[in-house]
């Protein structure tokens, strides 16, 4: 079973994307910012990070990304924004997905699906 860290400040998103990865099969795990991602990240390295790019707080979605990063580069990556997906990519300067906000259930499932 494929592990994933979801991370993203609102809580109904979290939980709604949580419960669409777990009955597709997939281990969960919820962070609502980026301090909590790092904190669960000291404790396993998912094979999925799924992360909000603009988070609350000191740590951004690209702080996660590199943190992820440095525990191993096998980890996939899709980046959730609600930005345009060129200024995203242009700053982050890192490999990853994206998928724009708002987006369809099925195709973020798929995104995760693919990323594996």
């Amino acid at each position: 079973m494929a592990s994933v860290l979801l991370v993203d400040d609102e809580e109904s998103f979290r939980i709604h994307l949580g419960k669409a990865l777990e009955l597709e099969g997939y281990s969960v795990f919820r962070a609502c910012d980026g301090s909590e991602a790092l904190r669960l990240l000291e404790r396993f390295v998912p094979d999925v990070l799924v992360v909000d790019w603009q988070l609350p707080g000191a740590l951004t979605g690209l702080d996660v990304i590199r943190k992820v990063r440095e525990y191993s580069h096998a980890v996939a990556v899709l980046v959730m924004t609600g930005y345009a997906a060129d200024e995203v990519e242009a700053a982050a300067g890192e490999s990853f997905a994206l998928i724009e906000k708002p987006f369809p259930v099925e195709e973020f499932l798929d995104r995760v699906n693919a990323s594996l």
